[in-house]
């Protein structure tokens, strides 16, 4: 299979598609297509309903407003379309486009909007996951500006439900991008997109309350595994209590000074300073204790 993605090609292919405005959530940015697509090659995305769900119908963005999808299927699982099960079939979509529905796909104008109705609707008593299946008309490539059989790719990052199946039982590919398939219906579960791992830079994040009187708080983080050490040091240098001495993985923590020695006995209200120190920084802070 030759499989073309994001390419130059692609970019521009879709230029017309995109109108002016800044991005927003689900704002068409992009489209995917194959390149020389054989038979039997599709799109597919899932989406999850809950107990008692209905799908109605689909809209999408079509790269090419000239382009004819030879089918349109909604599968229980992806192997049923080598199977030849389906849910539902819809044949030769195509047709006058999609008038009056661009707040659906924002970025995308109304010539490349398409719609598919299922008749009857597709109902779920136990709920479950489904796929739709847009196939491309066979030996399709993007050509040109808006020319060419694609599905438009809208901002939101991908959740792991956008797919390239075939027919012949090849393994599903998985898509990086978020196909612009929006479904319709009741009971549809709108996917949780995972969050991007927490940035940490290393540092003496603060001490608080200060002044304090019964507990303080210190609050450190670090960028990658290294050791840190953490101590209260009086106004002459010397090391009254170590809170932290360990190597540590990437993160956010914090350590609690009661104003205590280690021998148990309580400094007096004044002027205390804690040190924080990796082998490549070192930071203090003066903090008050009061009495």
């Amino acid at each position: 299979m030759r499989f073309l993605i994001m390419t130059a090609r692609i970019l521009v292919a879709i230029a017309p598609m995109l109108s002016a405005g800044p991005a927003r959530p689900a704002q068409v940015v992009n489209a995917v297509g194959l390149s020389g697509a054989p038979e039997g090659w599709a799109f597919a995305k899932a989406v999850r309903l809950e107990p008692g769900g209905v799908l109605t119908g689909v809209t999408w963005v079509s790269n090419d407003p000239g382009t004819v999808f030879p089918e349109v299927r909604l599968l229980a699982a992806l192997d049923d379309l080598r199977l030849g099960r389906a849910l539902s079939t819809v044949r030769r979509v195509g047709g006058p486009p999609l008038v009056g529905n661009r707040g659906v796909h924002p970025g995308a104008s109304e010539g490349h909007l398409r719609q598919v109705s299922f008749d009857p609707p597709v109902k779920l008593p136990e709920g479950g996951t489904v796929y739709l299946v847009v196939t491309l008309p066979t030996e399709s490539s993007v050509s040109g500006m808006g020319r060419g059989a694609g599905v438009g790719v809208d901002a939101e990052p991908a959740d792991g439900s956008n797919y390239v199946v075939s027919l012949r039982g090849e393994p599903p590919i998985q898509l990086g991008e978020n196909l612009a398939i929006h479904f319709l219906g009741t009971g549809i579960v709108r996917p949780a997109v995972a969050e991007s791992p927490k940035t940490f830079v290393t540092k003496l994040a603060g001490a608080s309350p200060s002044p304090f009187k019964e507990r303080l708080t210190v609050e450190f983080e670090i960028a990658s595994e290294t050791r840190v050490d953490l101590a209260v040091y009086d106004v002459a240098g010397r090391v009254l209590k170590s809170l932290r001495s360990e190597v540590l993985a990437p993160g956010r923590y914090s350590d609690d000074w009661d104003g205590s020695l280690p021998s148990g006995r309580q400094v007096h209200g004044g002027v205390y300073f804690v040190r924080f120190r990796t082998p490549g920084a070192s930071q203090t802070l003066k903090v008050l204790r009061v009495q």
